[in-house]
């Protein structure tokens, strides 16, 4: 019986490592996408644009997102945009980043 036990433990263990580090390699991914962080945010000239980039991308699950709010970003001579997203699948929470300078100027 304890033998069972702790092969459970061990098993459990191990799926959530796996899961931890998949999630951060995930997230990592994301990053270096465009719109992934502030540094490398996607170039729009039309919020109509901004729109339809959040309708086409998809999560790394396969999943299409929601929006959950967006709101300025603070940048030296850009306009920067943040959608906040959430995966309707697996229901995982991350933030495109949207350069506006164009709409704006």
């Amino acid at each position: 019986m304890g033998l069972a036990l702790t092969a459970a433990l061990l098993l459990a263990l191990g799926f959530s490592g796996y899961r931890f580090f998949s999630r951060r390699s995930h997230q990592s991914r994301w990053r270096r996408l465009p719109g992934g962080s502030p540094e490398s945010a996607m170039p729009v000239s039309s919020f109509d644009e901004l729109d339809s980039e959040l309708i086409r991308r998809r999560c790394h699950c396969g999943g299409r997102y929601d929006r959950h709010g967006e709101g300025p970003v603070g940048a030296e001579g850009r306009v920067l945009r943040s959608v906040a997203v959430e995966c309707r699948r697996c229901e995982e929470r991350t933030r495109v980043y949207f350069d506006l300078t164009v709409v704006y100027h």
